[in-house]
């Protein structure tokens, strides 16, 4: 049995939640926004408007272990997408979370560590 079932109640952050109450209220409780990821990819000459909501640390692309900064980015449909490519991240970071911007993917470019996308970020008013 979970740690979870056996006790009748939680304490969260100073309040204390009935588990039997909380469990029974999930049948009335209406499906909301949808909360997982899709990797936002651009191709070249592709533009996308979203809203940066975010950062988050992810498990890094090279499967080594390592961690990297990703951006979670709100699109027109609603859904919630992150984006880890580093130039993108850097501007994005740079901005107060919930800005809508247009992201265009004006090119790729080769350097010693590989290829990459190069993005021009611009704010919509």
């Amino acid at each position: 049995m979970s740690e979870v079932a056996e006790k009748s109640s939680m304490t969260i952050d100073g309040k204390v939640f009935d588990l039997n109450e909380l469990g029974a209220s999930l049948k009335d409780l209406k499906k909301g926004a949808l909360l997982t990821t899709e990797y936002l990819k651009m191709e070249v000459g592709e533009v996308k408007r979203v809203v940066y909501v975010d950062s988050a640390e992810i498990n890094s692309r090279k499967n080594d272990g390592s961690k990297e900064v990703a951006v979670k980015l709100l699109d027109e449909n609603g859904t919630l997408r992150i984006n880890a490519d580093k130039a993108l991240v850097s501007t994005l970071l740079t901005l107060k979370k919930l800005t809508p911007v247009e992201i265009s993917c004006t090119g790729e470019k080769t350097s010693p560590q590989g290829t990459y996308k190069v993005f021009e970020v611009n704010a919509l008013n």
